[in-house]
């Protein structure tokens, strides 16, 4: 990634912790379809770049709760 590539990259995950939501670890205010799919996305770019996720744990039990209610 170049230096440029890297202050977008540091911009957008900057506002990014901004927006999550420590509760559920998700960047929505539901632990729902909406919420675990965005997780998902964005879970994979973090990944790819080698970004620590913050609040994994509650992310993790807010999947596992989206995927076993209705």
């Amino acid at each position: 990634i170049t230096a440029r590539g890297q202050e977008y990259v540091d911009a957008m995950f900057e506002h990014m912790d901004k927006k999550q939501n420590p509760e559920n670890g998700l960047w929505h205010a539901k632990s729902d379809y909406y919420g675990v799919n965005g997780f998902m996305k964005i879970s994979a770019a973090c990944s790819a770049l080698e970004i620590p996720l913050k609040y994994p744990e509650a992310a993790v039990r807010s999947a596992i709760n989206a995927i076993t209610t209705e």
